[in-house]
């Protein structure tokens, strides 16, 4: 089976360990995902690309509209509860 990315710059590909792509605040360290032009923590416009670490812990999930309206079932049904078992500090 052809596998194909969901979107150009959201993680590293073609690789036998993809990793997802985020940003960096050069300035107070907040990790965003995906990656952003500025920081919502401390607003600095300092962001450098980086890659992400292969274990941390998932805290919240929203379903985009878009996938609604292509007929996927919203995992609302379903309690979230934490994935993976890396530190999230």
């Amino acid at each position: 089976m052809t596998q194909v990315p969901i979107a150009e710059g959201v993680f590293t590909w073609s690789s036998e360990s993809p990793r997802l792509l985020g940003s960096r605040c050069d300035d107070c360290g907040t990790h965003t995902f995906p990656a952003q032009r500025g920081c919502p923590r401390c607003g600095s416009e300092s962001m450098a690309r980086v890659e992400l670490a292969d274990r941390g812990t998932l805290y919240a999930f929203a379903p985009a509209a878009s996938v609604r309206e292509r007929g996927i079932p919203a995992s609302s049904e379903r309690p979230i509860e934490p994935v993976g078992d890396g530190d999230a500090s």
